[in-house]
């Protein structure tokens, strides 16, 4: 099994140069934030990436249990770090009379993660990824003569520090607080009975909620897992820029709670199979709210979002100590009603499937993950945004990380 040799202390030394890199590493990602080009990436983390994010039982990895699973980080000895990258190229097609375009914003999604069994059997850790958002940019849309980019990066980046704790060989719990920084950026036709033209906005601020997690062995080979993101409410602030408006704007946007269940089996010593259901309340999304501080009234984000459920499976094969394979499949619906689907928020079913490996190089390991996911082509012929069309393409993802123990 791929692992990394756990030496009987971690030396101060070593402690103090891990977390240097790491403050180091977010200075210099801080301001490469990517956003998905849906509301919710299928996987994150390279590991989970591979096993389509069906890790809510077995997060033996650093992201796996920042991410998926808090609960995992009692059981990862040592001190770690991690650092990883993915690069998603999503391909969105909007269709409609005389325009026909491909999304042109592929964002790049970086995350850190640091742990330490120093306090054993607590175990302390922090991580900063970045991956709920939007983001998403279709060039050359003829608006009333002229022709206009319509652009909508909306984003979190979530500072995550975490305790989790080893209440015995069967139970393990952990929790999370959840430091976010929205920030958002748009370029829209605004077409309401009170207000017209091309509304272009900057915001940005700060949210605070909390993650929980369980897992609990029910056999050797059984084991089960529980997560939960509460919601958060990041309240942010800018300027507006409509035709010849100009003023100050306030963006509310309410992300939603996230429920995870899993169960992984140890089929073999050498094979992992994970199944995840995941809830997450993209209703709650819909009272997010643009409130502009001049004459405009205030107009909602989006009235079309709504619950979804996600289903994932997963497994993994260590074909030798040193080499892990990786596979796996996600089935996930829309969280946007088909009449509220716009450029700005192209969001449909979509398939995925995944694929990665690991590799173990003494106290380093280093993986490798892909993902390929058909979005379910929708067209629209009646549209509440004013938006129709033809909707479809495809999403392409690949991401490399490395973590290293001491």
């Amino acid at each position: 099994m791929i692992s990394h040799k756990i030496p009987a202390k971690s030396t101060k030394k070593s402690l103090n140069l891990g977390l240097t890199l790491f403050i180091i590493l977010i200075v210099v990602s801080y301001n490469s934030t990517g956003y998905t080009t849906v509301f919710d990436p299928g996987a994150f983390g390279v590991r989970p990436e591979g096993m389509a994010g069906a890790v809510v039982a077995l997060p033996t990895d650093l992201i796996s249990a920042f991410y998926y699973n808090p609960a995992g980080l009692a059981g990862i000895k040592g001190t770690n770090a991690t650092t990883g990258v993915f690069r998603l190229r999503g391909s969105t097609k909007y269709k409609t009379d005389g325009y026909s375009k491909k999304n042109s914003l592929n964002p790049v999604l970086p995350y850190l993660a640091f742990s330490t069994d120093a306090s054993n059997p607590v175990v302390l850790g922090v991580c900063t990824f970045s991956t709920i958002g939007t983001g998403v940019e279709f060039n050359n849309y003829p608006l009333n003569n002229r022709l206009i980019d319509i652009k909508s990066e909306i984003g979190l980046v979530s500072l995550n520090p975490t305790i989790a704790y080893k209440m015995n060989d069967r139970l393990s719990l952990g929790a999370e607080i959840n430091i976010g920084y929205g920030v958002s950026e748009m370029k829209t036709p605004l077409v309401t009975p009170e207000a017209q033209g091309y509304l272009q906005s900057d915001t940005d601020g700060f949210g605070f909620g909390v993650t929980l997690g369980l897992l609990y062995k029910i056999t050797p080979s059984l084991s089960l897992g529980l997560s939960w993101r509460s919601s958060m409410e990041t309240p942010l602030k800018g300027d507006f820029h409509l035709d010849g408006i100009k003023g100050d704007l306030d963006l509310d946007l309410y992300w939603p709670q996230m429920f995870l269940a899993g169960i992984g089996y140890n089929i073999t010593p050498d094979l992992n199979l994970g199944l995840n259901i995941k809830w997450s309340d993209w209703s709650y999304f819909n009272k997010s709210e643009l409130k502009y501080k001049s004459i405009l009234p205030h107009v909602p984000v989006t009235s079309g979002a709504e619950d979804t459920v996600r289903f994932q499976i997963g497994m993994e094969y260590f074909a030798t100590e040193s080499l892990a394979l990786r596979c796996g499949y996600i089935y996930d619906p829309s969280a946007i009603k088909k009449e509220m689907i716009s450029p700005m928020l192209p969001d449909m079913d979509i398939n995925e499937f995944f694929a990665g490996i690991g590799l173990s190089f003494g106290k380093f390991l280093l993986d490798i993950g892909a993902n390929y996911g058909v979005w379910s082509t929708t067209r629209v012929s009646y549209s509440l945004t004013g938006f129709e069309g033809k909707y479809s393409g495809h999403r392409l993802g690949m991401g490399i990380e490395i973590s290293y123990c001491w």
